[in-house]
């Protein structure tokens, strides 16, 4: 049991790395924010693993958000297709953290 938590430990801890990286290679954002959408992500974990996604229609913009009455993080793209692959990759992340997320927005 205790390899099995150790193996746990080890992939959530390289997916957070993957989710960071993915956030400075989108370079979008400072680290402080970056910071805060991880701990954020750290207590949604802790909580009930539920996350709030969403890809504003006719925008550029992403959000991330940790219930569905707050406004979260709003990521700003350069341009859809950005914003889109970001996305894509985030929300595979999440998946693999085992978060379940519902897209809304």
């Amino acid at each position: 049991m205790a390899g099995n938590e150790m193996q746990y430990r080890e992939n959530t801890s390289q997916i957070h790395k993957e989710i960071y990286l993915l956030f400075k290679q989108a370079n979008i954002i400072q680290d402080c924010l970056i910071n805060d959408i991880l701990c954020a992500m750290h207590a949604i974990e802790r909580q009930n693993g539920v996350i709030y996604l969403g890809r504003i229609h006719d925008s550029r913009t992403y959000r991330i958000s940790c219930n569905p009455n707050d406004d979260g993080f709003k990521l700003v793209f350069k341009n859809y297709e950005d914003r889109n692959r970001f996305a894509c990759a985030f929300e595979t992340l999440c998946r693999e953290l085992g978060l379940q997320f519902y897209k809304y927005f």
